[in-house]
């Protein structure tokens, strides 16, 4: 089953001993990656694992102590059961802060280096478990500081390659944080119907891979995809981070 590479007493006194700040005002600290559900067992555990990278918690996370619960986990949530991901590899949530931010901070990549050796050693021990790993990042947070692009966009020519500076150079695949298409969003108006599409194609991009990699990577025909109503219906709820 799945063991963490720390358990979260361990997570929030290295935490603390980077002096990053951000748990200092948390009510949960240093929130650990978990399972989608619950850590499956060896006998049933799937070639592939999928960890899903966000911004950080907020503040539903920070009360619960558990990552990914409040309405943009949600969203994420319906993703992933749209395309079936559950059927095709095992999926682990995480965050690239592990605290919440204060209310009004925009969380940075340099406060997100303090929290990189915990997701790299998340990595290390999913490599040790799985044949095969699969990071699928959320938002440019995660895309600027587990890939180094500069820009969001620029990772999304990057979509199904090796990151040879992680862990065991895993496929990664990129899209918005799923705040960006909630209610909440300042992309709310306007650039709203391209956003939808571009993450529809991201996800369906991902679940195309883990169904057949080799034939994934050397497809020439484009990949076309329909929204799952109930995921198009729950767009619009006012949310924001995890």
């Amino acid at each position: 089953m799945w063991i963490p590479m720390f358990n979260l007493i361990e997570l929030t006194d290295v935490c603390r001993s980077r002096k990053c700040g951000y748990c200092l005002n948390a009510i949960h600290p240093a929130l650990p990656t978990r399972p989608l559900t619950t850590a499956p067992s060896p006998e049933k555990m799937k070639e592939t694992a999928v960890l899903i990278i966000g911004e950080a918690p907020g503040w539903q996370e920070d009360r619960e102590g558990t990552s990914w619960i409040g309405i943009s986990g949600q969203l994420l949530t319906k993703f992933i059961y749209n395309v079936k991901l559950p059927d095709l590899a095992d999926i682990y949530l995480s965050n690239t802060l592990r605290c919440r931010p204060p209310a009004g901070s925009k969380p940075t990549v340099a406060k997100a280096k303090h929290c990189l050796h915990n997701t790299l050693s998340d990595i290390e021990s999913l490599n040790a478990l799985y044949p095969h790993v699969v990071l699928f990042l959320q938002g440019a947070l995660a895309a600027k500081t587990f890939i180094g692009c500069s820009k969001l966009t620029d990772a999304f020519n990057r979509q199904a390659q090796h990151a040879p500076t992680l862990p065991g150079n895993p496929i990664v695949f990129v899209t918005y944080h799923p705040a960006h298409l909630l209610g909440g969003s300042k992309y709310k108006t306007g650039r709203k119907p391209q956003l939808i599409a571009a993450v529809e194609l991201h996800w369906t991009l991902i679940a195309t891979y883990l169904k057949d990699p080799a034939a994934f990577l050397s497809r020439k025909s484009p990949i076309t995809y329909t929204l799952n109503p109930g995921v198009e219906d729950f767009i619009g709820v006012e949310g924001s981070n995890n």
